[in-house]
């Protein structure tokens, strides 16, 4: 009965990909940024990042299109105003939202993936991974 429960109501005390909601919201945040860093968007980037989101446990009391929208406007706004304080307080906050080293690491490497889709690293992208790895690895 209370397996019954727990599919009907998604109450699993732990979820299938091993992270927490605001983990997951984290990733997607840190994912979008990185794939505006060279003000290029390549459909890979979009792929990696869909195949990521597609793996996740997204809890279904939070609407992943409604969440991506602003968070896509968030990294847009960020990148328009960006200066090495504001980037550095929205890594820190992806990095305390991210907790554990496990899912740091995980994001690392989605982001690299990003960073390497169009086959070409750029400055700006090359810079944005140096900061990451400060603050996540």
């Amino acid at each position: 009965m209370k397996n019954l429960l727990q599919k009907l109501f998604n109450l699993s005390p732990q979820s299938r990909d091993g992270l927490a909601q605001a983990q997951r919201e984290a990733m997607v945040d840190v994912l979008l940024y990185c794939m505006y860093a060279d003000n290029r968007l390549a459909l890979k980037e979009d792929r990696i990042l869909a195949d990521a989101v597609g793996q996740f446990s997204w809890d279904p009391k939070v609407s992943y299109d409604a969440y991506a929208a602003r968070s896509i406007a968030n990294a847009r706004a960020l990148k328009e105003s960006e200066s090495p304080a504001t980037r550095a307080e929205f890594l820190s906050s992806v990095a305390a939202r991210l907790e554990t080293r496990a899912a740091k690491l995980r994001t690392l490497g989605l982001c690299r993936k990003i960073f390497q889709a169009d086959g070409d690293v750029s400055a700006a992208e090359q810079e944005l991974l140096r900061d990451l790895q400060k603050h996540l690895a």
